[in-house]
Formats: structure tokens, sequence, C-alpha cells
């Protein structure tokens, strides 16, 4: 019996399709990998795991601004001293990031070798893998991006009020979108479109409140942090291009690896400038009681913390979800800071409790901003459902 040719090359396409989708996995606009559809027996064992790390990820998400405000203001009512050098505490997260995602790779690759040397023809890459200098130059423009991004949000942290920059830095997906569109043809829909202009239109209203309070520095304040969204958007498109490139030479390299090479290469391009701007920051470090030491270590911790949890969650395939989520953030990260404000806590932020005044302009930038940033979330989410359903159909 012959088949029509139509059918032949429908069953071809479906097979195409089929080992595409089982190989190439694409970055997301929220800098991580998108879902891989994994065995129906490890399904369950998958997701428990993925939902854990999704907590893990939001809450230190959520208080990471909160942290870095501690630090660089300190906590006179815990006898914490400020230690207001950003650039070198950056520049020790990123340092300690990088030798945990480098401990990763490493523990990553040798179990996969153990595991399977049936497989020994095709060895899983890692970072010390031939091809060091290639996946360097592939990546070093995402690692410079990535470097302006962890710099200019701590900079900008440590001269601007708490709840101005995390409503700013809250608009950070409209840069990636807007970079995304000319660069890698990445179109938005009209809904996620106008959800986009409504946040920009809160973040502006925003900007004009803390102009109206703060005349004397706004202008490099408010550059600042607006400048790190712009990075952010410019880090993002950057990345993913350098993980289609990367993957297409080479579709063994894991995200732990991906992720590494990012956080050295941009740990390496940071270090001039403490090294310029922050001269006394190590001997000040050295200097502080045993409190500031342990702020500015737990800091260390955390960033290392957050960074190998998203990479897990890469991995268990919940990186969508986590990062639909991630856009509304800055809600839980304002209510937490309103809630220390009222009970006393308003010297760990810049300004105190001044800054927190619900002026007119304020509250209408925040409701914006709120309103765009879930609009925006609820297109992708819908966008992301409609996409899985269309896959699982191609691979059933």
């Amino acid at each position: 019996m012959e088949y029509p040719i139509s059918s032949v090359v429908a069953s071809r396409q479906h097979e195409e399709k089929r080992a595409e989708l089982q190989m190439y996995r694409p970055i997301l606009l929220n800098h991580e990998y998108d879902e891989d559809l994994r065995p129906a027996k490890s399904a369950h064992t998958n997701m428990v795991i993925g939902v854990i790390l999704a907590v893990v990820f939001y809450i230190i998400a959520i208080i990471m601004p909160l942290y870095n405000s501690v630090l660089f203001n300190g906590v006179p009512q815990w006898h914490v001293p400020a230690y207001n050098r950003p650039l070198t505490a950056t520049w020790l997260q990123m340092f300690a990031s990088s030798v945990v995602l480098f401990a990763l790779d490493a523990c990553n690759y040798f179990y996969n070798r153990r595991k399977q040397p049936s497989l020994m023809l095709y060895q899983p890459s890692w970072s010390c893998s031939p091809g060091f200098l290639w996946k360097c130059k592939t990546l070093i423009l995402a690692a410079i991006a990535f470097a302006a991004v962890m710099a200019l949000t701590n900079v900008g942290l440590s001269v601007i009020s708490y709840n101005t920059h995390v409503l700013i830095r809250a608009s950070e997906i409209a840069f990636v979108v807007a970079f995304a569109w000319p660069i890698n043809g990445e179109r938005p829909t009209i809904l996620g479109g106008a959800s986009l202009v409504v946040l920009l239109v809160g973040t502006i209203i925003v900007a004009l409140d803390f102009t109206q309070a703060n005349k004397s520095n706004d202008p490099v304040s408010l550059t600042i942090n607006i400048a790190s969204c712009v990075a952010s958007g410019i880090f993002t498109v950057l990345l993913r291009r350098a993980c289609v490139k990367l993957r297409e030479r080479d579709p063994l390299i894991s995200v732990v690896e991906i992720s590494f090479f990012k956080m050295a290469l941009a740990t390496v391009v940071l270090l001039p400038f403490p090294l310029i701007f922050e001269l006394d920051a190590l001997p000040l470090l050295g200097r502080l009681p045993h409190g500031a030491i342990i702020t500015v270590a737990f800091g260390v911790v955390i960033t290392a913390a957050f960074q190998s949890v998203g990479v897990g969650l890469a991995t268990y395939a919940l990186a969508t979800s986590v990062g639909i989520l991630g856009q509304v953030k800055f809600i839980p990260q304002l209510a937490l800071s309103y809630v220390l404000v009222s009970v006393g806590l308003s010297d760990i932020f810049k300004g105190g409790s001044s800054l927190f005044s619900p002026t007119p302009l304020h509250i209408s930038g925040l409701v914006l901003t709120l309103l765009g940033a879930c609009g925006y979330a609820a297109v992708r989410w819908k966008s992301y459902i409609s996409d899985l359903r269309l896959r699982q159909g191609y691979l059933s």
C-alpha cells in the first residue's frame, strides 16, 4: 500500500518537530530556560522539587532588595552600621556565586560521566571542556551587560528610596521586550504591548513623584535606576542570542555551565570598578564590627543560593511560571517594606519613613504599575499555557 505524498511529508515534519522540541530549549524573556518536557514517570518528583525550589527562589527574590537596603543603610536599632559600598558588595556576591556555580557544574559533569559510561563518545560538556575561549567569546557581551545590571541595581538602591527603586525596577520587562523586538524579532501581542505601556506610564509617574520630593539629587539617582532597567533589557537579549549559538555548536552544554561562564566573566569585568571608585571598601570591611561583617557575608550566601536555585528551576522545568511570578514580585516587596516602616524599622530604608508618604502621584503611579505588571503577567501565562498544549500535541 502506498501512502500519499502529503501524509509522508506530514509524518516527516512531525518527527522533525519532535526532535527539535526534544533537543532545543530556547531562552525566555525572563532570563531563564524554557520548560523541558520530562518523562511521565518523573513528572511528579520534578514537580515537587520544582515547587520547593520555586518557593525558595521567590522568597530570596523578595528579600534581596531589602537585604541590600539594610546593608547600605544599616539598622541603628540593632547596632548594625551601614556598609555603603555597593560595588564591592556586588563583586563579593558575584565572586561567591561563580565559585558555587563552578562546583555545581563540576559535580554535574562527573555525575553524568559516572552514570552513563556507555555514552563516552558524546561526553557531557562542562566549564573545563574544549572550547573554553570560544565560550568566553560567545558570552562576553552578555556578561558585560550582566555586570552592569548587578552594579547599577545595587548602586541605584543605595542612592534612592527603597519603594521608588522597586517600582522603577518593575519596568524592567518593558525594556526587555523593547530590545527583543528589533533584535530577535520577538513581537509582543496587542494586549501585552498595552500592558507594558501602562506599566511604563506608572513608572514615569513614580519617577516624577521622586523628582518633586528630591530636587537636589534626582537626575543622577533616577538615571542610575533607569539605566539598570535598560541594562537588563540588553542583557536578556544578548544572553538569548549567546545561548542559541552555544547550543547550535554544543547541544550538550548545560544550564549550569552557561550560568557559570556568565557569572565568572561578569565578575572579572566588574573587578576594576570597586578598585577605582571604592578604594577604602576592603579596609573599611576589616574595621566593621562582627554584626556588619555577618551582614555582608549573609548577602554573599543568599546571592550564591539565588543563582543556584535559579539553575535548579531551569533543570526542573518551572522557570517559565516563576519568571511570570517574578514580574510581580515587587508587590510583596513593597508590602514587606510598608510593614517594616509601620513597626518602626524605617531607618533601614534610605530617607526613612518620610519617603513613604502617600502622595497622589505616588499612589497613581503605584496603581498603574500594578495594573501593567499584572496584566502582562496574565498575558504571558495565557500564551505559555497555549504553547505548552501545542507542544504536548506535537510530542504525543
